[in-house]
């Protein structure tokens, strides 16, 4: 009897140091994957590496407690999860370099990154393909503009959100079939003067200023038969503008509203 009260005592010691080691093993587990993107953390990086941003953004869903950078690498730390980034919360960090959305965010305001001058990265949630826009249900609510002169809209972006190029660096866009509808100021103050700027045929609403031309000679090619609803003026600070339409459809564009008033500067063209 001594003999099995052993063993039985032997096979639960086993079990219980078994049960113990796993448990350890799935905390550390838990461990790794919070701190490679927990909620409660912004990662960033600057042009310089030497400074944190201190910016102390509010407009995030919570309060942040912290901002450090060591090693090549910022974090922002928060009381709780980021759950959204609000209109222009991190607007004029011309030293933001990179910058990491956690999963845990569920909404973009308007550019939360306007005047971000030398911005080149976006990571994490929302991020497109290029790492260059950040892109919600199918709006492009955010553009990385340092060093772009010549850029693709995404395939697949059905609007071009409000003061999501603002502040770029570009003279040509490419903007696809796939955007339906470009909003208000969407590129407002354009820093090198857009001039050419391609629009796709699916385009049927334009917001008020959404088009920033500046001193150079703009050319806009636009690829949808039927003009585009124009809310308000279609351009801000163009001086010298000159728009492309399907030849079928020039005498449409010269009489709709928002239009007209740049009749004598339109022309047919053969997409």
């Amino acid at each position: 009897m001594f003999h099995i009260d052993e063993r039985m005592r032997t096979v639960k010691n086993i079990i219980i140091v078994t049960a113990v080691i796993l448990s350890i093993a799935g905390c550390r587990k838990g461990d790794d994957s919070s701190e490679t993107n927990p909620n409660n953390k912004i990662y960033y990086t600057t042009t310089d590496g030497l400074w944190p941003i201190s910016t102390a953004p509010s407009t995030l869903g919570s309060n942040m407690i912290s901002d450090t950078y060591e090693n090549g690498q910022g974090i922002m730390t928060f009381l709780g999860p980021v759950i959204w980034l609000g209109d222009h919360s991190f607007a004029n960090t011309t030293r933001l370099k990179t910058i990491t959305i956690p999963s845990s965010v569920r909404q973009i305001g308007y550019n939360p990154f306007a005047y971000c001058d030398n911005l080149s990265d976006f990571y994490g949630k929302f991020s497109s393909s290029d790492n260059r826009c950040l892109i919600q249900d199918g709006t492009l609510k955010s553009f990385a503009p340092a060093e772009m002169t010549v850029y693709s809209v995404p395939a697949g972006v059905t609007v071009i959100g409000k003061h999501a190029f603002i502040n770029n660096t570009l003279n040509e866009i490419d903007i696809p079939d796939s955007v339906t509808e470009i909003e208000s100021e969407a590129f407002r103050s354009s820093i090198n003067n857009i001039i050419r700027i391609n629009i796709g045929k699916g385009i049927t609403k334009i917001g008020n200023y959404a088009l920033y031309c500046g001193t150079y000679h703009c050319y806009v090619y636009c690829k949808a038969a039927v003009p585009p609803v124009a809310e308000g003026n279609l351009f801000y600070d163009c001086d010298k503008i000159t728009v492309y339409v399907p030849r079928e459809s020039v005498e449409a564009y010269k009489a709709a509203s928002g239009w007209d008033q740049y009749a004598e500067n339109i022309f047919g063209y053969d997409f």
